[in-house]
C-alpha cells in the first residue's frame, strides 16, 4: 500500500497548510485540480469561474509583496489581544498559535 496522498485524499481531507517546500506540482496533477474546482457549486449554476495559475518564483514574490500592502490595513483592523483570545475561564478560543503571534 503506498503512503502517498491521493489527489482526491488532498481536496477532500481537511487539513491547515502553512510550510510549502518549493516543490512544483506537475502539469498533470494541476490540470485534474483545476478540472476539479471547476465542479464546485456555483449560485445559479452560473460557474463563473476564472483561474490564474503562477509559477514563476519572481512574480509570485512580486504578488505577495502587493498582497501584503494591500492586507496591511486588513490586518491591523483585525488584531486581537490575547484577552480577546480566550474565554471567560481562561479557554482558549483559537489555536495556541494565533495566541502566541
Amino acid at each position: 500500500m503506498s503512503s502517498e496522498m491521493t489527489l482526491r485524499d488532498a481536496i477532500y481531507g481537511l487539513r491547515a497548510t502553512r510550510i510549502f517546500d518549493g516543490t512544483p506540482v506537475p502539469p498533470a496533477t494541476l490540470d485534474q485540480i483545476l478540472e476539479a474546482a471547476t465542479m464546485a457549486c456555483s449560485s445559479g449554476n452560473t460557474q463563473p469561474w476564472e483561474f490564474v495559475v503562477v509559477t514563476d518564483a519572481g512574480l509570485k514574490t512580486q504578488i505577495k509583496a502587493e498582497m501584503e500592502i494591500g492586507f496591511q490595513g486588513v490586518d491591523e483592523d483585525r488584531v486581537q489581544d490575547e484577552k480577546d483570545l480566550v474565554d471567560g475561564v481562561g479557554r482558549p478560543i483559537t489555536g495556541h498559535a494565533a495566541i502566541e503571534h
